[in-house]
């Protein structure tokens, strides 16, 4: 089984707020591997807004992206680059 993960900063204004961990959850729900979201010690599910939410994740802080499964690299590439474009926001 593959494994890929990535170490992001949050860069849009409100951090990981409903509006992007809907997008999160939704892009996460395409990829058949297993996607986490980290931040401190907390590990929660990529495909669920609210505890995506429930993480606390504002602008300036730093989350890992986890991924297991076939195509664990491209999960990871594509959260990835949501965070990177800054969900569209700003």
């Amino acid at each position: 089984m593959a494994a890929a993960e990535a170490i992001v900063d949050v860069t849009n204004s409100m951090g990981i707020h409903v509006r992007t961990a809907a997008i999160l959850a939704s892009t996460a729900i395409h990829f058949l591997s297993t996607i986490s979201i980290s931040f401190g010690s907390e590990t929660v599910d990529a495909r669920s807004a609210v505890e995506l939410v429930a993480l606390g994740v504002g602008r300036g802080a730093r989350v890992k992206i986890s991924a297991h499964g076939r195509d664990a690299v491209d999960a990871v590439g594509a959260i990835k680059k949501l965070f990177e474009n800054r969900f569209g926001e700003d």
